[in-house]
């Protein structure tokens, strides 16, 4: 798998997107979702499954911080970034 690379203006935003595309079976679906929509109901549909993912995780400090991380994502550059192949200048 080629590895991605973005650049983004905060830590969270790259944290995200590394984990979005950290293996073959995760990269293809974020980008799919990225690429298949408008890019504002891209964005939504995006955080949505992102909001859902981290209320999946056991109450706690972990979730928490996982909130308030996504709180911090810039939703926009990471999903034209997802669009892009991951190149972000």
């Amino acid at each position: 798998m080629e590895v991605m690379l973005m650049e983004s203006s905060n830590w969270q935003t790259r944290l995200l997107f590394d984990w979005m595309t950290a293996t073959d079976e995760s990269d293809p679906y974020w980008r799919n979702l990225a690429t298949n929509h408008d890019l504002d109901t891209a964005i939504g549909l995006i955080v949505e499954a992102v909001v859902a993912e981290v209320e999946s995780l056991p109450s706690g400090w972990a979730r928490d911080v996982a909130m308030k991380s996504a709180q911090s994502v810039q939703w926009r550059e990471l999903t034209e970034a997802l669009r892009a192949g991951g190149r972000q200048h």
